[in-house]
């Protein structure tokens, strides 16, 4: 698979079509029926299941707003993730509004543990995009500023987008 290309199976129905995404497409999410948000797929992760990386950006839109481009990629980054983003097309939880070659960088700090049945992990991962994994056990200092690094299910996505948080369970790391 050719890095930034990505065609996930969520179905495999032959009534639904194959959905091709590529890095700097950018996509619209419908937040309620008067706001929407934007995020672009940024980036390919081979540390994290090769999944796509999206950056959302943090400005509310009305929902009849069409704005460019450039106007959304210079926006603040509210997050960045990991996301099958087919599958939320897929599921009509976002859609593919244009594309922007301007991705910016990936320098944010990813973490998660594998012990999801704990209160509070002492078992700690950090790792960058497409960087090697360091088990770091307890998270302290800026590692604990680090985004969640599962690749998250599209309604999370959604989620997270509306109430800056995700719904699921996280350990905790105090």
């Amino acid at each position: 698979m050719k890095r930034g290309l990505a065609t996930d199976s969520l179905d495999a129905s032959p009534t639904m079509k194959r959905v091709v995404t590529k890095v700097g497409f950018i996509y619209s999410v419908k937040l309620d029926a008067k706001s929407k948000k934007y995020f672009q797929y940024v980036d390919f992760d081979n540390t994290m299941l090769g999944s796509p990386v999206i950056r959302a950006f943090a400005k509310v839109y009305p929902i009849a707003a069409n704005p460019t481009m450039d106007e959304i990629v210079k926006g603040e980054v509210e997050f960045y993730a990991h996301c099958f983003v087919s599958w939320g097309v897929k599921m009509g939880l976002w859609e593919k509004v244009g594309k922007h070659k301007e991705v910016g960088v990936v320098d944010t700090l990813f973490r998660f543990a594998d012990d999801f049945e704990v209160e509070v992990s002492e078992n700690w991962y950090v790792f960058e995009v497409n960087g090697e994994l360091q088990h770091v056990g307890k998270l302290k200092g800026r590692y604990q500023k680090a985004e969640f690094g599962e690749v998250m299910p599209p309604d999370e996505i959604v989620h997270r987008m509306r109430t800056c948080e995700y719904s699921c369970h996280f350990p905790a790391y105090e």
